[in-house]
């Protein structure tokens, strides 16, 4: 009896977390995916005319799974009479910078943003600029995650929700990546996020 309690008490764990794995993998639709960088470059926008170094990267992000959706993809190839490709195209683009200078950001030019914990906005010149700073490890220093964006999200293929999710998972996969190096010219960025 006791056996048997053990056994329907162990089923009903991996049942569980069966569930809530699948429910989490199909929450992530979307992907950036790492299209130009891993590069040093000189000026920072958001900030005027200025010489700061910062390593760069440019992101793609990949459609979500049901613009994707096959079915969809067909009905749309035999209407227009083009056969559809399978593979996911890129629907935007943002940028990364990250920066180990020090960065003053003026007040009155840069608010809180809410749903990405320290983070500070900007627009400016057609485009939205989120910096989030964060202290090194391994790397000593004040360092700056600076994002990129069209002023108007929905040209990356975003709104503000999403657009928060991208921000955080960026973030969260960067500060592993930057737990492992030794010294600056070490830096990754992240190929693939999946939000």
């Amino acid at each position: 009896m006791r056996c048997e309690y053990r056994t329907l008490r162990n089923f009903g764990l991996l049942a569980a977390a069966a569930f809530f794995f699948t429910a989490g993998a199909g929450a992530q639709t979307q992907r950036a995916l790492l299209f130009r960088g891993n590069e040093w470059r000189t000026g920072l926008p958001g900030f005027g005319d200025n010489v700061f170094s910062s390593f760069f990267g440019e992101y793609r992000i990949e459609a979500s799974s049901a613009e994707n959706d096959p079915s969809r993809e067909q009905a749309a190839s035999a209407e227009s009479g083009v056969s559809g490709s399978s593979e996911a195209e890129p629907s935007g683009a943002f940028s990364v910078r990250v920066s180990g200078e020090a960065l003053v950001f003026a007040p009155g030019l840069w608010q809180s943003r809410a749903g990405i914990a320290s983070a500070l906005q900007r627009g400016e010149s057609g485009s939205l600029f989120v910096a989030v700073p964060f202290a090194g490890a391994a790397v000593s220093g004040s360092w700056t995650i600076l994002f990129q964006f069209p002023s108007d999200l929905g040209q990356a293929g975003l709104d503000e929700t999403s657009a928060n999710r991208l921000m955080n998972a960026w973030i969260t996969r960067f500060r592993y990546f930057f737990s492992l190096i030794k010294t600056a010219s070490d830096i990754s960025l992240p190929a693939v996020v999946n939000f």
